[in-house]
């Protein structure tokens, strides 16, 4: 390499004998000439490359005598400044290196067999900050060995330091998410050995290093049986590491694991992915396992418990048949047995108060006169509880119905309710039902009957009918300025045969608002009740999702 000076002569070479002064004068002067020439083409190629070329002269004195441009962009300091200065080199290095390179620096001139020399170190750049450098150097040395100069390419690494350190971290974090994964991991190399292991595979195989699970896999085969989730054992070339191995396709599966020697079972889920070259050959396999024997015993208790819940809502279900049929043949001896004397009782009382009333005394008449309401009161009662029982028999026929519609014919229904009184009846807007149409008719009859019988004290009686609109479909509601309820007695309502006032002087059997719930909760609706004594009572009901009628397609031509 060619020094900023002219080269140091070696010492001890004698002048050339025989040769003339102007020969040599001639000579001398073209060698200067390529020298030069040698020197420019130097100089181009040293200033079009990113590295330092440097030349250190050891004679007579020690002193940079070359650094390339490329100097200044990485030190960070013109090149006139470390020729007049040769210590600013090792004093612009980081202090944490040194006195490890002024030492590696004196070691490589004092050997004598020492020529080459390479290093990596950081650097301070003048602006402060901190680059690496890797310095790869030559001695140029006598024939006695002694060192006189030394040449050498500067690069920085800065960049390249920065990726290891990246790829460092980077591979420790694999390295910790695989040592601590909890699943365990094994890798199959292609000829069968197995030369990696997690601590999760570890320790589920009963291992406590590696170094005891050193073998082929053909050989771990002997002491590991594979087998189905039934207990049927698996042929090592079945098996999915094998099979993987083989370039076959793979399925992520569940199995029992035996371990002969130790003699353990665990049912295991695993899966294993062939990794393959550029040139799509099968290199190695990973195998990633987990235990799941308890989970495993959970679903096998759970499948038992679903099983034998079946069983039992069959035989509950038979059970539940069974009373029904009696429960119907119960309502039809009610139906026919009971209410039979329940007519002759009335109808008898009837002929004896019409053929021979006159003659009875006022008293008497009085009499028949409670016989008679009694009778039919009874048969009222009879003919509700009936038609309580059949509703959780009677299937529902769903179709779209005009809500204000059923409103009118239920009004209609209770006319003779509705005589003799002033009656202040407010419809709103009411959408469209989905329902059955006789069920739901009943709903309306039951709530509004209510409405009518409670508010009869009122002079005007108010009663208003009407819907909001919610997310899960339209809540229609009757509220009246009746003689309302305590708060506090809102769910009793709705229980058969409850009743918060006295029959005398409001009639009914006490199962219109358990019809009106029952009808509601086959529908998938919920009903509630407001109220307040003397203010009067609110009764809102929804039919579930779907009461609300689709919307009809646009016809077309």
């Amino acid at each position: 390499m060619t020094p900023r000076q002219s080269e140091t002569p070696r010492r001890g070479a004698p002048p050339p004998a025989g040769i003339s002064d102007v020969a040599r004068s001639a000579r001398a002067d073209a060698e200067l000439q390529a020298l030069r020439a040698s020197d420019e083409r130097f100089r181009q190629i040293a200033a079009s490359v990113d590295h330092v070329f440097w030349v250190i002269d050891l004679l007579p004195t020690p002193r940079v005598s070359y650094v390339s441009p490329a100097f200044e962009r990485i030190w960070g300091y013109p090149a006139e400044a470390v020729y007049a200065d040769r210590a600013l080199w090792l004093d612009r290095m980081h202090p944490d290196d040194r006195t490890t390179m002024r030492r590696a620096m004196e070691d490589w001139i004092a050997a004598p067999q020492s020529y080459r020399y390479a290093h990596e170190y950081r650097i301070v750049r003048a602006d402060g900050r901190t680059r690496w450098i890797s310095d790869r150097g030559q001695a140029v040395r006598d024939a006695d060995g002694s060192c006189y100069r030394l040449t050498g390419v500067a690069e920085d690494i800065t960049e390249r330091k920065r990726a290891e350190r990246e790829l460092a971290d980077k591979r420790a974090q694999l390295d910790a998410a695989f040592t601590h994964l909890n699943d365990g991991l094994i890798i199959v190399l292609r000829d069968g050995s197995v030369p990696v292991w997690n601590h999760a595979a570890l320790r589920m195989f009963g291992y406590a290093s590696t170094a005891e699970v050193q073998a082929p896999l053909r050989e771990l085969s002997l002491l590991v049986e594979l087998c189905t989730l039934d207990g049927t054992p698996v042929p090592f070339e079945d098996w999915q590491l094998t099979r993987a191995l083989r370039g076959e396709p793979i399925v992520q599966r569940a199995a029992r694991l035996r371990h002969k020697v130790q003699g353990w079972e665990k049912v295991c889920a695993y899966s294993v992915t062939p990794v393959e070259d550029a040139d799509g050959r099968v290199q190695c396999a990973i195998l990633q396992i987990s235990d799941i024997t308890e989970r495993h015993r959970h679903d096998e208790e759970i499948r038992r418990l679903h099983a034998d819940l079946e069983r039992r809502v069959v035989e509950r279900t038979a059970s539940l048949e069974a009373a029904n049929r009696e429960l119907e043949a119960f309502s039809y001896s009610v139906s026919h047995d009971l209410r039979a004397p329940l007519r002759a009782l009335d109808g008898f009382a009837e002929v004896l108060q019409r053929e021979h009333g006159d003659t009875l005394p006022h008293s008497g008449r009085h009499h028949l006169d409670i016989i008679r309401q009694s009778a039919q009161s009874m048969g009222r009662l009879i003919d509700d509880l009936l038609s309580f029982a059949r509703l959780g028999r009677r299937p529902l026929a769903k179709v779209d119905i005009d809500t204000t519609l059923l409103v009118r014919q239920a009004l209609r229904t209770l006319a003779p309710l509705q005589q003799d009184r002033r009656i202040d009846l407010r419809i709103g807007e009411l959408p469209a039902s989905h329902g059955d149409p006789a069920m739901l008719q009943q709903i309306w009859v039951n709530l509004l009957g209510n409405a009518l019988k409670y508010s009869r004290r009122r002079d005007p009686a108010l009663i208003e009918i009407g819907a909001r609109r919610l997310p899960e479909g339209p809540e229609f509601y009757v509220r009246d300025n009746g003689v309302g309820f305590a708060e506090k007695d809102a769910e009793r309502l709705f229980t058969a045969f409850e009743r918060l006032h006295e029959g005398a002087e409001y009639e009914g059997s006490g199962v219109g608002l358990a019809i009106v719930q029952r009808i509601v909760q086959r529908h998938g609706g919920k009903v509630r009740a407001e109220g307040a004594i003397d203010v009067g009572a609110c009764f809102s009901f929804t039919l579930g999702p779907g009461a609300a009628p689709a919307p009809e397609r646009p016809r077309t031509a």
